[in-house]
This record gives C-alpha cells, structure tokens and sequence, in this order.
C-alpha cells in the first residue's frame, strides 16, 4: 500500500493511514487513499494539538489582559473537523457501517440499528 508522500515522514500519521487501511480492507483507489492520508494527517495533528491544550489550557490571554481561544485549539478544532468530513467521505460513521445481514449468496439486506419496537399487551 502506497502510503502518501505528505505522511510519510509523521509516524503516528502513518501508523493511523495503515489501521484505517485494514479496517476498510477493501480494494482501495487513488481517491480512498488520499482521503485516508487526509483523515490520519488531521487525527494525528488533532492528537497533538489536544496533548498541548491539556498541558497549556485552551484559553490565552493577549498583550492587553483579554482571553481570547488559544490558536492552537483553533487548529485543534479546525483538524477534528476535517477528521470527521474525511471519516464520512469513506463511510466509516456508525450510520454509514450498518450492520448488513446476508439472507441469500448475492443478496445483502440492510439491518436497522435502531432496537426492535416493544410489544405492548393490554
């Protein structure tokens, strides 16, 4: 697997691209593949941007005494984000890995995830 140029060199990074990649473990494209150095890039940053902000707290206060968001847990928030868009680019939400329930070779039907309704008796 062709990990992309821009991961290579960040190992926790990589180390997410190559997790996510056996958990598809599908035939992947190009497309899959980029979206996936997208998704461990921005885990990865969130990750340590989150370290930092634990360390350091979320809020700075500037040169005239005023609190404002640290940029850091801007950023921190700005790479969650992408990290979620990328997460439904592949279909790796819950709703997205439905449980699929094989009924006859070929045919594949949909579960709900949802709990089955109660019987009521009166």
């Amino acid at each position: 697997m062709n990990i992309p140029e821009y991961i290579r060199e960040d190992v926790r990074a990589a180390e997410i691209y190559e997790n996510t990649a056996k958990e598809l473990g599908r035939g992947l494209s190009y497309t899959d593949c980029q979206v996936m150095g997208i998704l461990a890039k921005n885990l990865s940053r969130w990750e340590e941007l989150s370290l930092w902000i634990d360390e350091h707290g979320e809020i700075a206060t500037d040169d005239r005494g005023n609190e404002r968001r640290h940029p850091k847990a801007i950023n921190a928030a700005k790479a969650f984000d992408q990290y979620q868009k990328s997460v439904e680019m592949l279909g790796l939400t819950r709703k997205q890995r439905a449980k699929v329930d094989v009924k006859k070779p070929g045919k594949a039907v949909t579960k709900s995830l949802r709990k089955e309704p109660r019987s009521v008796s009166i």
